[in-house]
Order: structure tokens, then sequence, then C-alpha cells
């Protein structure tokens, strides 16, 4: 896709667990520049990261602070420019299921929610948060994290992350292709769409700082709004907004339950209170149909 906008974008692939790489980044910085704005988004996410423990080490906690680091070192000392850094954290930092959480499926969870993560992604991504928030309180980077729900619908090849079916619900019908869904088509989860969360972050990058102060404080992360939906709710709605003339050309959608999965779903929190970010001017999610 950004070979549309190769005169405005230059890509430099690379491993943000390799200082030297985040290194070469900063390196492109013209010294004459007046702002510098950082989008740190890629992650490995929580299905590979309970697979490999030291890539998710080095990839979501060492690399978010070579990052932060640079940053600091390269904009903030050198160029004597505050950095914006926005980041993308994930509800996976809040843990729920087990006998002894804090947390419930049906508890209302929101930015003041103890994290208690259960999976080295989400457990990454809560450090994230505390680095992220304290760099911003020594003024090395002006840090504004958004904590995401599952986003949907995902382009490509599904992913690692454990709730990569509710894109697929969606996604593969849509290419004409079968699709087999593990988890059960009555499992509520909170979610919303890549356009929600592409236009939130920019909202949340371009806010003026004297308002993220004013509203954010110390703690500059926040819950995006979401919607409760279930494989069966983004089903219908998929059916809904294509033509019923055209549902025989859809890939069909079958549900093979794996129950272990099915259960780790369905005891996630889906009711979130993301008063901060509206606050902010962030809009709520949107609809299945819309999604």
């Amino acid at each position: 896709e950004a070979s549309s906008y190769s005169e405005i974008v230059h890509k430099v692939p690379g491993d943000v667990s390799d200082r030297g790489y985040c290194q070469s980044l900063f390196d492109e910085i013209s010294p004459d520049t007046k702002h510098v704005s950082i989008f740190h988004l890629g992650a490995v996410m929580s299905g590979d990261g309970e697979r490999d423990f030291d890539l998710c080490l080095r990839v979501n906690l060492y690399g978010v602070l070579h990052m932060l680091e640079l940053a600091r070192q390269n904009v903030r000392e050198k160029l004597h420019l505050t950095p914006k850094f926005i980041f993308c954290s994930a509800g996976a930092t809040i843990g729920s299921g087990a006998p002894t959480d804090y947390v419930t499926k049906e508890d209302t969870i929101s930015d003041s929610t103890r994290a208690t993560p259960h999976t080295t992604y989400g457990a990454t991504k809560a450090c994230a948060e505390l680095l992220l928030s304290d760099y911003a309180r020594r003024g090395f980077v002006d840090g504004r994290g958004i904590r995401l729900p599952t986003i949907i619908v995902r382009a490509g090849a599904p992913n690692a992350a454990t709730t990569s079916c509710f894109s697929g619900v969606v996604r593969e019908p849509l290419a004409g292709i079968d699709v087999e869904l593990p988890i059960a088509p009555d499992v509520p989860h909170a979610v919303t769409g890549k356009r929600a969360v592409m236009q939130a972050m920019m909202l949340l990058h371009n806010l003026p700082l004297e308002k993220i102060e004013a509203i954010l404080g110390f703690d500059r992360t926040v819950f995006l709004p979401a919607v409760a939906l279930s494989l069966g709710d983004l089903e219908k709605g998929l059916k809904n907004v294509v033509s019923p003339d055209s549902h025989s050309k859809l890939g069909k959608i079958q549900y093979k339950v794996d129950d272990f999965l099915s259960n780790v779903v369905g005891g996630f929190p889906t009711k979130i209170d993301a008063h901060r970010a509206i606050q902010l001017g962030i809009p709520p999610a949107p609809s299945a149909e819309t999604l």
C-alpha cells in the first residue's frame, strides 16, 4: 500500500529488537526538522508470544525501550524537541477467567483496572505502558497510548492472535473461502474496526498537549471504545450487508469449536469503560454491519 505514497513514504524494514536498526531510523531525521512523531505499532502477538517467550520479550519490551530511549537521545537531547510517541497497547494487559483473578467476565474494566496479564504479550504491553508514562512524566517524549481491543477485519492471512477468527468470519467468506471457526458462535468479545483505530490514533496525535495532560495526567494510555460482538453477530452482519443474490458466493462458515479456546475467550471481559478516551473526543466503536 505504501507504494502509492512513494514520494513521502520511505520504507526501512528491520527488527526493533536490534538497537542499531532503531538508531538507523533516527539517523534519517533532518537536523532542521521542527516536529518528530513516532507511531509504535509492531508487536509479537499473543499466540506467537506464548510459543516464543524470548522473541516476545525482545520485540515487545526491548523494542519499545529502544525506540523510547533513542527518541530521548536523538530528538529530546540533540534536537531539543519533544517527540510525540503514539503507542498501541492491548486489552491483554487485563487477565480474567481464573478463580483468583481480580476481574471476571461480568465486570466492567477501565483505565483504572489493575494490570494482571495471563500472557507474555499482555505482560510486555503492561511494562511498555509504564515506560511510556514515565518517559512522558520526565519530558523525554510526549507519550500517548491506546489500549486496543481485538481489531477487525484484518486484511491478509490470519495472524497468530488467539482471536484472529473474529476477522476470519468475515474476511474468508467474502473471498469465497470456506472457514472453520474454533470459538462458539454465541461467545461475545470486545472488538472495534481498523479504521476506528487509525482515526483514534490520529486524533490522539493531533490533540494539544494541554488537553492530554488535563485528562490523562500521569497515566498516558487509554482504553479505546469497543463493542461486544460474537462470531454469530458478525456472521449475521456480513449477510445483512451482502446482497441475498450473492450469499451463495460466500465461503461457508463452519463452527469447529475448541472448548478450551472458546472458554478462554469467553472469560474475557467485554464491558469497557472508555470514558477518558471519549473525553478526548474518540468516538464509540462501530456496529457489526459497519465493521
